[in-house]
């Protein structure tokens, strides 16, 4: 019989790697109780069994915790009911042509029969109806019923989207149309005054994430701030940006790390990435328990995570290539590690576009970004800076003459099997531990090889 109690434990090293699995399994164990209560305890017995097996006895309580806190917020949000006065208030968050979403009590909702005159980010009052309707992916609470309207008033989302059409207006007239509906974009990631035919263009060449906002850009404002201001300045600064445009993810996660980074030097401590990334996901998925279902939340941990545990790997092996190139390519195909078994599973698809087009648009974008912080600075001191609109149409004409070479060699995207993304992404976990110092994972990797093969043989077959 086995004695489980002297089965060795694993070595708790990053804590927060851990604490960040429990709050995942506790905000899963919600769905799934949301449809099967077998499911629940068959997902909950596999974690005390895998917890009881691995982890240290006095490390378990706090698990625990976590576990149950994250489980707790997740019923925290949904659980919401019908006012007895049927007096509702709630935000604005988008208008689309078939559907309003709002915020009430901090909660995603839809609202009907809403005035054609309402714009996103005012708040508004009115008696109503609500009907509960969860959907736990997307963090929907139910639907609101608009009866008589009683009074509305701007918030501040409200301002902060004026913001970004003000600014948009502002360099209108030096750029024009679509350059600045481009550089709006880029700068505050306000993609409402693309035409129809750029946000087109730039999907179909799978580009369109270089000028969403994103952890680059947070860090890159922060650099340049960081050399004229202090620390502090540069991060209430950065912390105003984030929210003028909205607090998007990636933004909020690259903020929570950059202040890590900062504080770990304060108080001489050596700064982890990984425990950094653990504890700003902990952070958002108890805020906000649906995020953990969000593309975007997914898409851009996978990406940071790619750079943290791959970007050296990839560094060592383009040595040979000149700094800029090595450094660019290890970064991009780094991101990319995990962020291809994502795409692959959800779509079953995959495009190679993204690795020429990133090439030659990022340091367009990385020079371009910058000078669309001046134009900032230029608007609210109402100071004119307009040699800055120089090198700005510049590179537009070189954007606009690589997006024309990209639409003319762009590949199309390739089916891919599912099963195809769980080989790769264990053949490079096992590159990873081999890297690591556990040179045995190299026998895994060369046996999954043949499997490979076999699985692709067996796959045409099936097709025939």
């Amino acid at each position: 019989m086995i004695n489980y109690k002297d089965t060795p434990k694993l070595l708790i090293k990053k804590p927060l790697f851990f604490i960040i699995i429990s709050v995942i399994s506790g905000n899963i164990t919600y769905l799934i109780s949301r449809n099967s209560y077998i499911g629940v305890i068959v997902f909950i017995t596999s974690i005390i069994f895998c917890a009881f097996i691995l982890i240290e006895k006095n490390f378990r309580g706090m698990l625990l915790v976590f576990f149950l806190f994250s489980f707790v917020s997740c019923l925290f949000y949904y659980s919401i009911y019908e006012n007895k006065s049927s007096i509702y208030t709630v935000r604005i968050d988008s208008i689309k042509k078939n559907e309003v979403l709002g915020n009430f009590r901090g909660r995603k909702i839809y609202i009907n029969n809403i005035d054609s005159n309402i714009k996103t980010g005012e708040i508004l009052t009115f008696k109503g109806k609500f009907k509960k309707s969860i959907d736990v992916k997307s963090g929907i609470v139910g639907y609101l019923f608009v009866k008589d309207q009683i009074k509305i008033k701007k918030g501040y989302k409200y301002y902060i989207n004026r913001f970004s059409e003000e600014y948009f207006c502002y360099i209108k007239t030096s750029l024009g149309e679509n350059k600045s509906a481009f550089l709006t974009a880029l700068v505050f990631g306000n993609k409402d005054f693309l035409s129809y035919s750029q946000k087109n263009n730039l999907s179909n060449l799978g580009v369109i994430h270089l000028i969403c906002v994103s952890g680059f850009h947070i860090s890159l404002l922060f650099m340049c701030i960081n050399k004229f201001l202090n620390t502090k300045f540069s991060l209430i600064i950065c912390l105003f940006y984030i929210i003028s445009i909205g607090c998007p993810i990636s933004a909020v996660r690259a903020y929570i790390m950059i202040f890590l980074v900062i504080l770990s030097k304060k108080i001489s401590r050596n700064y982890d990435s990984i425990s950094a990334l653990c504890l700003s996901a902990i952070i958002l998925i108890i805020y906000k328990p649906y995020i953990l279902y969000e593309s975007g939340f997914i898409l851009s941990y996978l990406a940071t995570i790619g750079i943290v545990l791959f970007a050296k790997i990839f560094s060592k092996a383009f040595y040979i290539l000149p700094n800029y190139i090595n450094k660019f390519l290890s970064l991009t195909l780094a991101a990319q590690v995990f962020i291809y078994p994502y795409m692959v599973l959800k779509f079953n698809s995959f495009s190679m576009n993204f690795l020429l087009a990133g090439f030659l648009l990022a340091p367009i974008i990385s020079i371009m970004l910058p000078l669309g912080f001046l134009t900032i600075i230029s608007w609210l001191t109402i100071k004119s800076m307009s040699f800055l609109y120089i090198p700005i149409n510049i590179l537009f004409v070189v954007l606009n003459g690589i997006l024309i070479f990209l639409s003319n060699v762009s590949l199309e995207s390739v089916y891919i099997h599912s099963a195809y993304a769980v080989f790769y992404m264990m053949m490079f976990i096992c590159i990873y531990m081999s890297y690591s110092g556990f040179k045995k994972f190299n026998i895994v990797f060369y046996s999954m090889i043949p499997l490979v093969i076999l699985f692709s043989f067996y796959l045409k077959i099936t097709m025939l």
